[in-house]
């Protein structure tokens, strides 16, 4: 029996070697399974742009401003300090229930404290205090001065806006706008920068709209407390004052010191003669040539009128009563010896002989009145012009007609217009509402309508009624001697002296334009 072979005589049998694929830089045997990588798509081509293109920028809408972001971040850090206070009180509050046992004799030290529900409750009733107090405390005293630093650096950035700006109108809005911020800082505190920048502010506007600043000083002391001063009319050295309150008229005259208010004149509603004459409603000056020696004439309610004069006893002549019976007299003026009565619905003439009016009158309109002349307050004449003012501020203007076929024509409303290009071209006078109107006297003679809300003057040319200029007080309020609230009368002399009326106080400011 033949020996079986070895095991080991036996050549091992060769393995054939399994081949390797690598995928994403790993080695892995061919024999395991394994999933088929996802083939990326193809892309479908794109189109074509044209790289040269202009490519239109996105607006990015400016940040907020800077005070409001002052604000906010003042909000943030006081917000931010109470969540610390409370999350304090509350580790104290913790901190303090784990410490009492330790600190009490004989009690358990890892067991927490009990405290009392009534010092549980003052606990939470001071602590509250104290976090709202000290967030009091730091705000009035941070809070104001970060309100304060945020407002003018807005004006800062207006006054910057408006600095080298080619547009009139934009320039104009931006020192408004810096103004606006400026009003808002000084509720907090005025200092010398504020002051510098209000200053630099105005002077730009007022060159921009036409503003003339003028210095106006107290006019008249002593007048009779409670005067209501509604009317004025002035020469080269007298002023009289309508008061309303007592439906008499008051007169001052020039000293070397100023106006002096002459306590013995006497013009006012009593019985003179055969004729009794009511309360005053508005006067007028006369030339000095005139047939009663007087210097002023008023008039009441039923077409009486008064001459008065210093050192004098007045003089009552009623005028002769017009083909309709009057209604309600609400101005006169004078113009070459004519009175022009303004008893709306209509306006009466009556030609004068050296300051006398005898004569029957005759309608300036002959029938032809605009429809809402009831509602006219006032009037000034130059010549065949007639201007019209009426209670809603607007004014209209009407040409006599010498003849008989031609009516007398007026434009209702008149068109005035602001030629400064800041304020934007046209009738740009929405906002002013004017109250009472004055023809100044030759060889300059303007159009003077008083806006008594805004306490100005606008100065018109009488034929275009183009603003020529506005008259204001000083912008400083240190230097501004109205108070707050409306003016109630204005006139001016030949000699360019300008009197605002306001209750019982009058002003006046020389150099008038």
């Amino acid at each position: 029996v033949e020996p079986a072979p070895s095991a080991y005589a036996i050549p091992p049998k060769q393995e054939r070697a399994t081949p390797r694929i690598d995928l994403d830089g790993r080695s892995f045997p061919s024999s395991i399974p394994r999933a088929t990588p996802v083939a990326d798509p193809i892309p479908d081509e794109e189109p074509f742009f044209d790289q040269t293109e202009e490519i239109e920028e996105e607006y990015e809408p400016a940040g907020p401003p800077v005070g409001k972001v002052v604000v906010q971040q003042t909000a943030r850090t006081l917000a931010g300090g109470m969540q610390a206070a409370r999350q304090t009180n509350k580790k104290l509050s913790e901190g303090f229930r784990t410490m009492m046992p330790r600190l009490l004799p004989g009690s358990d030290s890892e067991k927490p404290v009990s405290l009392p529900n009534w010092l549980m409750a003052l606990i939470a009733v001071i602590i509250p205090l104290l976090v709202v107090t000290i967030a009091s405390v730091v705000y009035f005293h941070f809070g104001p001065n970060m309100q304060y630093e945020g407002l003018l650096a807005e004006a800062e950035a207006a006054r910057a806006r408006a600095i080298g700006q080619p547009d009139p109108i934009a320039e104009r809005i931006a020192w408004e706008d810096a103004l606006i911020q400026l009003n808002k800082a000084d509720d907090i505190r005025i200092t010398d920068q504020s002051r510098a920048l209000r200053q630099e502010a105005q002077n730009h506007l007022d060159t921009l709209l036409g503003i003339v600043r003028l210095s106006f000083q107290p006019a008249v002391s002593d007048l009779p407390r409670g005067a209501q001063i509604t009317r004025m009319a002035a020469t080269e050295t007298e002023l009289f004052m309508l008061d309303a309150s007592e439906g008499q008229i008051l007169r001052a005259f020039l000293t070397s010191t100023g106006y002096q208010f002459d306590e013995t004149f006497i013009c006012k509603p009593d019985s003179y003669g055969e004729h009794h004459v009511g309360e005053l409603i508005e006067l007028q000056t006369l030339p000095k040539a005139n047939a009663l020696g007087a210097s002023v004439m008023g008039i009441d309610s039923s077409g009486n009128l008064l001459y008065c004069a210093a050192n004098q006893v007045p003089q009552a002549v009623p005028l002769q009563p017009p083909s309709i019976p009057w209604r309600e007299i609400t101005a006169i003026t004078l113009d070459a010896d004519v009175l022009y009565v303004l008893d709306a619905p209509e306006v009466w003439v009556y030609s004068g002989q050296a300051g006398a009016f005898i004569n029957h009158s005759t309608s300036f309109f002959s029938g032809q009145a605009p429809n809402d002349l009831i509602n006219a307050i006032d009037l000034a004449v130059n010549g065949s012009d007639l201007y019209l003012l009426f209670a809603d501020g607007h004014l209209a203007t009407c040409v006599y007609s010498l003849l008989d076929t031609v009516p007398t024509r007026c434009t209702d409303p008149a068109q005035l217009s602001d030629p400064h290009p800041a304020a934007g071209g046209g009738d740009t006078f929405g906002q002013a509402h004017f109250s009472q109107i004055l023809l100044t006297t030759p060889p300059d003679s303007a159009i003077f309508l008083l806006d008594a809300d805004a306490q100005a003057v606008f100065r018109f040319s009488p034929r275009s009624l183009e603003l020529q200029n506005q008259l204001h007080t000083l912008a400083n309020n240190s230097e501004n001697p109205f108070p707050s609230g409306s003016l109630t009368a204005m006139t001016a002399n030949p000699s360019h002296v300008l009197f605002l009326a306001q209750g019982e106080q009058v002003y006046l400011a020389l150099d008038v334009p």
